[in-house]
């Protein structure tokens, strides 16, 4: 079992059993640490206490519901930075709206299917996943915080703009534009519009960047092959290439979450 998954806290928010024992299901076999509990008093407690890295919450829940829920977990200082993805029966683009509008990371109506809801997951955990190599393996580059996952994005695919690495790195504009002000000073990236137009225009790594994103990519390649130690060369390519598609299949969601955020923006208009 990936000893990094198995630190991976998820907790399940439902008050129906069935719901809590299938996500369970799904879950179990990814080698996440799975917390339950079945109402929103009880998801802010455990949240507050075990700290966990991702909140599955549903929102059709009686005294306080799924909304109220996110809402004081986004007020809390201990608590505002758990990604949460919301999973409810509610799929009007009203509620839908309201559920990001509120905060929430993923918005998964039900019934879902297990596969939908392995790779959203999946998905957090990569970025998870890319944090701790950074706070881990990066301090040698004097790089902090979103620098090194705009470097990371852009050297596996040049020209994404300020706004697509917004999504990508799960940071905020503020935190991605202080970011790139910072690697455009110093030699990273270049963009050919200025600072004031740059958030929509494609950003290109430099020679040194483009360095320091390979860099990036070894570290990860040597902990990937860490952890598949004692794997036989077959067992390691079957690997490989079950990761090849997962980070195909993460792709088709950033770009469906991207099209529903555009779409849901473009109503609300």
């Amino acid at each position: 079992m990936d000893k990094l998954a198995s630190e991976y806290k998820v907790l399940i928010v439902d008050d129906v059993p069935t719901n809590v024992m299938l996500v369970q299901a799904i879950l179990k076999k990814e080698g996440y640490t799975l917390l339950t509990c079945d109402s929103g008093t009880k998801a802010l407690r455990i949240a507050n206490e075990k700290h966990p890295n991702l909140i599955l919450l549903d929102i059709m829940m009686p005294e306080m519901d799924g909304y109220e829920v996110l809402q004081h977990l986004k007020s809390n200082p201990e608590t505002t930075d758990i990604p949460v993805i919301i999973m409810s029966a509610l799929s009007d683009m009203q509620s839908i709206v309201k559920g990001y509008q509120l905060g929430a990371t993923e918005y998964v109506t039900k019934p879902f299917q297990r596969e939908e809801l392995v790779k959203r997951v999946a998905h957090r955990y990569e970025l998870y996943s890319i944090k701790r190599i950074k706070a881990d393996e990066m301090a040698d580059f004097e790089l902090k915080g979103p620098h090194v996952s705009c470097l990371y994005y852009l050297s596996q695919q040049d020209g994404m703009t300020a706004a697509e690495l917004c999504e990508r790195c799960d940071e905020d504009k503020a935190a991605i534009s202080r970011s790139l002000d910072d690697l455009e000073k110093n030699g990273y990236i270049t963009c050919a519009s200025g600072a004031g137009k740059r958030y929509k225009s494609p950003l290109r790594l430099t020679e040194r960047g483009k360095a320091v994103g390979r860099a990036i990519g070894e570290k990860i390649m040597r902990i990937v092959e860490a952890a598949s130690e004692g794997l036989s060369e077959a067992e390691r390519q079957t690997m490989y290439r079950a990761l090849a598609l997962v980070s195909e299949n993460l792709e088709r969601i950033y770009t469906h979450k991207k099209t529903a955020g555009d779409r849901a923006a473009r109503d609300e208009q």
